[in-house]
């Protein structure tokens, strides 16, 4: 893979993981489960641990990262308001949705694992991966939880 195709798809996955990010700071705000709104904080931070780790590939090969500074940091005033929702969301859909995206992501790195040349970006591709996976596996628990509680 040349290195413009390879620099527009880390781009791209850093772009996705700091919508995963914010995707999950806001459902953490929505959840009245405590445990889950840690949850979805947890895997907020993930994301964003992501999201560097990405970005030193990029510094790698010579490009330029962005300062993003449309990034909150997370704190407990992204996730007090749980009743200031603005959409009404089914639980088990929801949860369904991100089992989905978490697959979709472990897919994608394993991908780029599987097509760079380089030990160390194939290492940090594949330790992603493995990380996606936990996500979705985390999740299909809580999604197999509410399925047996009869949601």
């Amino acid at each position: 893979m040349d290195e413009k195709t390879f620099s527009n798809i880390i781009e791209n996955a850093i772009e996705r993981e700091i919508q995963a990010y914010m995707f999950y700071i806001t459902m953490a705000g929505k959840v009245a489960d405590n445990g889950m709104r840690e949850l979805y904080i947890a895997m907020a931070a993930e994301e964003l641990d992501h999201k560097k780790l990405l970005e030193l590939e990029l510094l790698k090969i010579g490009k330029v990262v962005k300062a993003n500074t449309s990034i909150p940091n997370i704190n407990p005033e992204h996730t007090i308001n749980s009743t200031d929702s603005g959409i009404d969301i089914d639980y088990k859909d929801t949860i369904s949705m991100v089992i989905k995206k978490e697959q979709a992501a472990f897919e994608t790195y394993n991908e780029l694992a599987a097509k760079t040349k380089d030990a160390d970006s194939k290492k940090v591709f594949m330790e992603i991966a493995q990380q996606e996976l936990k996500h979705k596996l985390r999740f299909q628990q809580e999604y197999d939880n509410i399925i047996n509680d009869g949601y």
